[in-house]
């Protein structure tokens, strides 16, 4: 990936931090294939009902963070294939 620029990690654009349907509904899938690993919580009963709902709002940001985007239009169609 040398040469092409890549996300800034702290900042998200506003128009990307939005629900992550994704997230919400293949949780610990999603996780990993985004390098979420905190998406595993949702692997022990009880925290799992409280981890989709935290997922989902912040799953996001998370991605974002976690994984190297070309850029936003890289990662909204990456997130939205899933």
């Amino acid at each position: 990936m040398a040469g092409q620029p890549l996300n800034q990690p702290a900042e998200i654009p506003a128009e990307l931090d939005r629900w992550n349907w994704g997230a919400f509904f293949l949780n610990w899938i999603w996780g990993i294939g985004n390098s979420t690993f905190i998406a595993l919580l949702a692997l022990i009963p009880v925290v799992n009902l409280i981890m989709i709902f935290v997922l989902g709002a912040r799953g996001s940001r998370w991605a974002w963070r976690n994984r190297a985007w070309r850029d936003a239009e890289q990662f909204r169609k990456t997130q939205r294939n899933w």
